[in-house]
C-alpha cells in the first residue's frame, strides 16, 4: 500500500504501478491514513509525499512523514520511503520512474523508525 499527497495523484499512481494507494489532501493530514489503513491485511506500506525544493517546506514534509512512519511502525507496518533522482517534486511527475528506488526504514535517515 502507497500513501501520497492528493487524491488525482494517488490515482495517477495506482495506475501506473498497479498497486493501492492512498491519497491525502496534504502530508500534515496524515492522521487520516491511520483509520483508514487499520484493518489493511498486509502490513507494508510506501510512504511516497512530494520532494520539495523549498528547505522550510521539505522540513515540514519531512516531520510529518517521519511522524505518520512512527505511528505506522507502532501499529506493526513495514515502513518504506519512495525516493527518485533530483528534479521531479513527486511521484506523478516521475516520467517512467527513471531513478525511482525504496529504501526501507531500518537503514534510512538517522535511524528514522529504526527496528
Amino acid at each position: 500500500m502507497w500513501v501520497t499527497e492528493g487524491p488525482l495523484k494517488a490515482d495517477v499512481t495506482a495506475h501506473f504501478l498497479h498497486q493501492a494507494v492512498i491519497g491525502v489532501p496534504g502530508v500534515s493530514l496524515w492522521r487520516s491514513v491511520l483509520k483508514a489503513v487499520e484493518d489493511w491485511p498486509q502490513r507494508q506500506a510506501v510512504l511516497d509525499f512530494d520532494q520539495d525544493a523549498s528547505a522550510s517546506t521539505a522540513a515540514q514534509v519531512s516531520e510529518h512523514t517521519h511522524a505518520l512512519a512512527m505511528a505506522l511502525h507502532q501499529a506493526g507496518w513495514v515502513i518504506y520511503e519512495a525516493h527518485w533522482e533530483a528534479g521531479p517534486k513527486g511521484i506523478d511527475d516521475v516520467s517512467d520512474f527513471p531513478g525511482f528506488h525504496l529504501r526501507n526504514n531500518s537503514v534510512f535517515r538517522d535511524g528514522y523508525c529504526a527496528q
